[in-house]
């Protein structure tokens, strides 16, 4: 039975995340909350996002602009899911023992879970570009390219800060 409820948590976790139903996040929160396994599961979580982010490929050549803007599209959105789970977290508070779920991040060294997912995401994107970047030709293409560059990383960041609903900006 506990191994049940342990996997249905995690499909709750996983589901209830890319599609943004708070009832299985409130659910799955709760049970790895009350079996002290919250941060292991999140940090499982984000690792299966940023491998499949990973999985997105940044190709040097005449197809680089377009498979960046993917790339950034695939960014943008696990952040928002990232950010509508790191929001629930930090609303939610255990019935029985009154702690914060967000205590439970903290004493791990997690401040915010969508700051720790984007450090993340962003160091593999700038591996990409490092790749990228490591062919002369590519790296002349990239540097004329940079321009549209900058211009969809900001548009992917404006997408992201769009998501706080007029908290503030998502990230800084």
């Amino acid at each position: 039975t506990g191994t049940r409820i342990r996997r249905q948590a995690e499909e709750d976790l996983r589901t209830g995340t890319r599609q943004g139903s708070q009832i299985s996040l409130h659910v799955a929160l709760q049970v790895f909350f009350n079996l002290q396994c919250l941060w292991p599961q999140l940090r499982r979580l984000l690792s299966e996002m940023l491998d499949e982010f990973s999985q997105a490929v940044l190709p040097a050549g005449s197809g680089f602009h377009q498979a960046l803007e993917m790339n950034l599209q695939v960014l943008a959105a696990q952040t928002q899911r990232v950010h509508v789970l790191d929001e629930l977290i930090r609303s939610k508070t255990d019935p029985l023992t009154q702690r914060s779920f967000s205590s439970v991040l903290e004493e791990e060294g997690v401040a915010s879970l969508t700051a720790h997912f984007w450090a993340e995401a962003t160091s593999s994107l700038r591996s990409k570009l490092a790749r990228v970047a490591s062919d002369r030709a590519s790296r002349r293409a990239l540097v004329a390219e940079c321009p549209k560059v900058l211009r969809a990383m900001s548009e992917a960041l404006d997408k992201v800060n769009m998501a706080s609903r007029g908290k503030g900006p998502v990230l800084r």
